[in-house]
């Protein structure tokens, strides 16, 4: 059995052409069971078309995917 793996994307940071790439280095590293992009959402995004990951949305302004990923490390 592979080793669960987490792949959580910055997507405001990491253009969403490279989804197909990324999967294939998590699924390397075992089996990708949590596939998340943190993005603002509301913008237009390569990452709406990639197949396979969650979009969440992670704020707007600066530094709102760290301020998601805080949160979640906590709850």
């Amino acid at each position: 059995m592979a080793q669960p793996v987490a792949v959580l994307v910055d997507g405001d940071n990491i253009n969403g052409k490279y989804a197909g790439q990324i999967l294939s280095i998590a699924a390397q590293h075992g089996k990708p069971t949590v596939v998340r992009v943190y993005a603002d959402a509301q913008r237009p995004s390569a990452w709406r078309d990639a197949l396979g990951y969650r979009i969440l949305h992670a704020g707007t302004g600066k530094n709102a995917q760290i301020f998601c990923w805080r949160w979640m490390r906590w709850n």
